[in-house]
């Protein structure tokens, strides 16, 4: 507040969601960060308080801010809830593989990889394939999660990636750009998930990967992977 009427300039920045991903199967509150400047508030996009560090939620998306008596407001911080689903079926190790020829800007949806050429392999990888065209991919099985707990689950690719689970959209890496990194928090209880990663390369390095934290674990490429 001070610092406002003063006329310094400084970052309000954005509150932190937790996890970055709600899965209403396993909870139904999200945590959030309270603000480090005096007299700041925690509101929702339509200017509700956030009093008890806790937000409820329901199926959708939330964003939320910092805001300054004046009415100032900082980053969003976009929180996405949704219901995650274990399946069954899913008896074979590894991802199921299939590639097209794409030339686009983004990565194509899961609906556009009938017909394509597929495969078998243990996780996210290139290995293996005519990298000389354009081109898309799609893994797609299953995620078996042994232990409940909140993941975090993370994606790197040269170009663009977007990771589901239980057919959702739970962690865009979209684009045509050099190697980057994603991740985001789940809470998972036991089963096995219906994952797709779909990938696409505009031309130049080529790289994808899929990796997560586990509970209590380190960073590692995810091998718990699963296809029908």
């Amino acid at each position: 507040m001070r610092m406002e009427k003063m006329g310094i300039a400084f970052q309000l920045g954005a509150p932190t969601l937790e996890p970055g991903v709600l899965n209403l199967a396993a909870a139904h509150e999200w945590k959030v960060t309270r603000p480090a400047l005096a007299g700041a508030r925690v509101v929702l996009a339509d200017g509700t308080e956030v009093r008890d560090g806790r937000v409820p939620a329901r199926e959708g998306d939330v964003r939320l801010f910092f805001q300054l008596p004046g009415g100032r407001r900082g980053d969003a911080a976009v929180g996405h809830a949704v219901t995650l689903r274990t399946a069954t079926g899913f008896t074979e190790s590894g991802l199921k593989r299939t590639k097209i020829a794409w030339k686009g800007d983004l990565t194509p949806a899961p609906s556009a990889f009938a017909g394509g050429t597929s495969d078998v392999v243990s996780t996210a990888t290139l290995d293996g394939l005519d990298l000389k065209e354009p081109f898309a991919l799609l893994f797609e099985g299953g995620l078996v999660i042994e232990k409940a707990g909140r993941y975090t689950l993370g994606i790197g690719s040269d170009d663009g990636s977007v990771l589901y689970l239980d057919g959702k959209r739970i962690l865009e890496n979209d684009g045509a750009h050099g190697y980057y990194e994603r991740t985001v928090t789940v809470d998972l209880q036991p089963g096995v998930y219906p994952l797709q990663l779909t990938y696409f390369d505009a031309g130049g390095a080529q790289r994808v990967s899929l990796f997560w934290t586990p509970p209590g674990g380190q960073r590692e490429t995810i091998a718990n992977l699963r296809h029908r």
